[in-house]
């Protein structure tokens, strides 16, 4: 059984509401969820893959802690990648810098915001692969979720007040906005 990946049947707006019974999920795809969920159900084979995105923030430790303890829940092959997404330089700034300049800044920052993650995932003996992006956080996120195909998205939330999301945005709400993934948010 695999979990559905694609969301396109599901109803909409008014109508997903008046046919979830007020739990929350779809009837049709309650069953699958469940028994996907249920351990004894799984073999040994890779369940889910899952996309853990990572800003270097105690909030990523969070998400990362919360994957840790329950790791059994995802089945022994979890197939796990760590993504951590940078804001590119603006031009002017990177040409004036240099590629070479330009291109280490990139490197030793990505290194830095997941060196924690790294270090805790490493500990835990989980295997991840490691993939590091350039442009808006939320909008990579999402986009690097739906194309290679991840079953979940992982990731800590600032947990910032309305106000601020409103006025300063989160990368939190634009990916729950535009991935067609599942997200789950650690606070």
């Amino acid at each position: 059984m695999r979990l559905v990946r694609d969301f396109s049947e599901r109803p909409q707006g008014r109508e997903l509401k008046s046919k979830t019974n007020g739990v929350g999920i779809d009837p049709r795809f309650r069953g699958q969820l469940i028994e996907r969920l249920d351990p004894s159900k799984r073999g040994s084979e890779p369940i889910l893959k899952i996309l853990l995105a990572a800003d270097g923030s105690k909030y990523t430790a969070r998400a990362v802690n919360y994957l840790i303890k329950h790791r059994t829940q995802f089945g022994d092959g979890l197939n796990l990648v760590l993504l951590h997404v940078r804001m590119p330089i603006p031009g002017r700034a990177a040409s004036a810098l240099g590629r070479e300049v330009v291109a280490k800044y990139y490197a030793d920052e990505s290194r830095k915001a997941m060196a924690l993650a790294r270090r805790k995932l490493e500990r835990a003996r989980l295997p991840f692969a490691e993939v590091h992006r350039l442009g808006d956080p939320g909008g990579e996120i999402a986009r690097y979720a739906v194309g290679s195909k991840c079953d979940l998205v992982l990731m800590g939330s600032h947990g910032h007040g309305m106000l601020t999301n409103l006025v300063l945005g989160s990368c939190t709400s634009k990916v729950l906005a535009r991935c067609k993934v599942p997200v789950l948010v650690i606070r």
